[in-house]
């Protein structure tokens, strides 16, 4: 497997291994609900549609923001997940507005420990963003992901040995739901260590 996937990659370099010890990406993702299980069907709308993440080779950083009208109500939800991993930590910070009071707030520290994917790799090829990218299938007991990842982009987490997947859908094999995920736009950043540790103040 391993030697299959450096022949794969060779012909695919084109930025070089991005990012660096001094650098960080960071990358916009639109998601869209393709099916969704019956009891979430009237929320459907509500769900958040755009995500950021922020990758270096320390780790990962996540932030979905919600800004949405129910019941005549309008409600923010501010999620941020860290998971760093040269301290084998996580973090999740969570808040909730309803009409400017803050209704939830939630600070969670955990280990990290990032699992380890069996990854298939295809032998389709695509162009994302202007990085090249090759086919992929991962699979649990839970989820099936398939798509495309960039080898070039080697970040810590899940995906480390085979490169970060920059178009993909998520189908859940207990619920009936199904998510696509695409990458909008890459920007390389200078790497800051705050934004990869959580703190609760």
């Amino acid at each position: 497997m391993k030697k299959l996937l450096t022949l794969l990659i060779i012909p695919f370099l084109s930025f070089g291994q991005v990012p660096d010890s001094k650098s960080q990406l960071k990358i916009s993702y639109s998601m869209k609900y393709e099916r969704v299980p019956f009891q979430m069907k009237l929320f459907k709308k509500h769900l958040p549609n755009k995500v950021i993440e922020y990758h270096s080779k320390h780790g990962l950083r996540n932030e979905i923001n919600l800004d949405t009208k129910m019941f005549g109500k309008n409600i923010l939800n501010y999620t941020i997940s860290v998971d760093n991993d040269s301290l084998s930590l996580s973090w999740i910070k969570t808040k909730t507005i309803i009409i400017d009071s803050i209704v939830d707030s939630k600070f969670i520290e955990t280990k990290y420990n990032p699992e380890e994917q069996s990854v298939f790799i295809g032998d389709k090829r695509k162009n994302i963003l202007g990085y090249n990218c090759v086919n992929f299938v991962s699979e649990n007991d839970s989820v099936k992901t398939e798509g495309f990842l960039a080898p070039d982009i080697i970040v810590a987490g899940d995906f480390q040995k085979y490169g970060l997947p920059l178009e993909f859908k998520a189908t859940s094999k207990k619920r009936k739901f199904i998510v696509s995920t695409k990458a909008d736009r890459i920007i390389i950043e200078p790497f800051d260590v705050n934004m990869f540790i959580l703190k609760q103040e």
